[in-house]
């Protein structure tokens, strides 16, 4: 078995490399070496508080081989730092909502002024929906194809 990520002590010394250990700074952290990087850039507002909040996530990304006469998938892969000189794309995610940010969430949020589902229009048709009787349609006919005309010994002379 070969050590993918070896532990300090399992790496050989500077300068020298031992059997069946591939030294650690040869080998990225996503198990191959990325065409770019991307870096996912979002913005959520909280309709609880109203604050805005930044994040940003960076991905390795590569492209893998295709079957013949297809186009080859991209592949992204979350990392922690980057280890290669290759470009870095920037994508803004489009602003969205949340609920409740990371400081105003609480253990147990009170929202007792919500109504509960069962007293809702909408859980009453979904229920209904999946209440009714399903009504089988009765199978369609088959047409059956004529059949060749048998040649005959007039049409063979």
């Amino acid at each position: 078995m070969i050590e993918i990520f070896p532990t300090p002590e399992q790496q050989a010394p500077k300068g020298v490399q031992s059997p069946g250990v591939i030294p650690h700074s040869l080998i990225p952290d996503t198990g191959f070496i990325p065409l770019s990087y991307v870096v996912h850039v979002s913005q959520q507002r909280c309709s609880r508080c109203g604050s805005e909040q930044s994040n940003s996530l960076a991905y390795a990304h590569n492209s893998i081989p295709a079957r013949a006469g297809q186009r080859a998938v991209s592949h992204l892969v979350p990392v922690d730092r980057f280890r290669y000189n290759v470009p870095v794309k920037v994508l803004r995610l489009a602003p969205r909502t949340t609920p409740a940010c990371a400081e105003c969430v609480q253990e147990n949020m009170d929202l007792s002024h919500l109504p509960k589902p069962e007293t809702t229009e909408e859980y009453r048709r979904h229920i209904a929906a999946f209440q009714q009787p399903q009504q089988k349609q009765p199978p369609r006919p088959v047409k059956a194809s004529p059949l060749p005309k048998k040649p005959t010994i007039d049409d063979l002379i």
